[in-house]
């Protein structure tokens, strides 16, 4: 294992304006997908399914998603959902903390069980977003040139 931290990709240096040839000339750099895809049948819940079609848009257009990152993009869409569904199983069961009862009747409150599964899911998806730059400081550093490409603007208007 190596110390420091992860590489950037190749596209993601090139719209930061730090790409060197001399530097990067060994790197295997992959061709982005050219087309749409379909959502996936794993994904099931309305939220997935969004974050699915709009953050796919807005990687295809500035080109830093390929055929080799789609299961890692799928496992990180289903986390969200996994987010989701437990987030419901939270509220529907009496929030955060409820209310049980033991075998003399004592009542006591504890933690929802499935308030544990929901941070689970959450750190999941959080860990593998960082990996797609998906968090603040990490798009913090790029910068994209906005006479080249118009529809980032335009995807992020119309999907938020």
């Amino acid at each position: 294992m190596t110390a420091g931290r992860p590489k950037k990709p190749i596209a993601q240096k090139r719209l930061e304006g730090t790409y060197r040839n001399d530097r990067d000339r060994d790197t295997l750099e992959l061709d982005p997908i050219v087309s749409e895809l379909p959502v996936p049948d794993s994904l099931t819940e309305k939220g997935a399914i969004k974050l699915w079609t709009s953050l796919l848009s807005q990687f295809l257009n500035i080109g830093l998603l390929s055929d080799i990152d789609l299961p890692l993009f799928e496992v990180m869409c289903k986390e969200y959902q996994k987010y989701l569904i437990y987030d419901r199983k939270v509220e529907e069961n009496g929030g955060d903390i409820i209310t049980l009862k033991n075998k003399s009747g004592y009542k006591y409150p504890t933690e929802n069980p499935y308030l544990k599964l929901k941070y689970r899911a959450l750190n999941k998806f959080t860990e593998i977003a960082y990996r797609f730059g998906m968090t603040p400081s990490d798009r913090a550093g790029i910068t994209i040139d906005r006479k080249e490409d118009n529809s980032i603007e335009n995807s992020k208007a119309k999907n938020f």
